[in-house]
C-alpha cells in the first residue's frame, strides 16, 4: 500500500501519487489504493480497469474519463447492478454502452431510467433474451 509515503516529504509524496506504475502496484494489491493517485492519472484506463476488476465501487475514485470507459463500465455493471445505477446518475452513459450492458443481461434492463426503457434497440435486446424484459 501506500505506507512508505508516511516518511516521503510532500513533494516525494506528490511523485508517488502521480507515478502510473508506483499506483499500478498499489492497486494491484488493492483497489481503494486508487483513492490516493494523483488526479492527472485518475483517468487511467489501465488503472481504472484493474481496480475495477477488483470492486465496482472504484468508480468513486476515477476520472470522469475512465469512469465513463466502455469496457470499465461493463466490468463495473458486471459484478453488480448498481455500478450501472450509480453511474447513470452521475455522468452521462453513452446509448452503446447500455445496449452492450442488456445484451450481456437483460435484468439490467429493470434499472435503466425511462428513456432507455423506451429505446427500441434497447427494449429489443432485452425482450429478445427473455420475453419477461417488456414488463419494465
Amino acid at each position: 500500500g501506500w505506507e512508505p509515503m508516511r516518511y516521503a516529504t510532500h513533494d516525494a509524496m506528490e511523485a508517488m501519487r502521480a507515478d502510473v506504475e508506483l499506483v499500478m502496484v498499489a492497486v494491484q494489491k488493492d483497489w481503494r489504493a486508487l483513492r490516493e493517485c494523483a488526479k492527472e492519472i485518475a483517468d487511467n484506463r489501465h488503472l481504472a480497469l484493474v481496480a475495477v476488476r477488483q470492486d465496482w465501487r472504484a468508480l468513486a475514485y476515477m476520472g470522469l474519463g475512465a469512469k465513463t470507459d466502455h469496457e470499465v463500465l461493463l466490468a463495473a455493471a458486471s459484478q453488480d447492478m448498481c455500478a450501472l445505477t450509480l453511474a447513470l446518475t452521475e455522468f452521462p452513459v453513452e446509448k452503446d454502452v447500455i445496449l452492450a450492458m442488456v445484451k450481456r443481461n437483460w435484468h439490467i434492463f429493470a434499472y435503466l431510467p425511462p428513456h432507455y426503457l423506451a429505446d427500441q434497440d434497447i427494449a429489443v435486446a432485452a425482450v429478445e433474451q427473455d420475453w419477461q424484459a417488456w414488463r419494465y
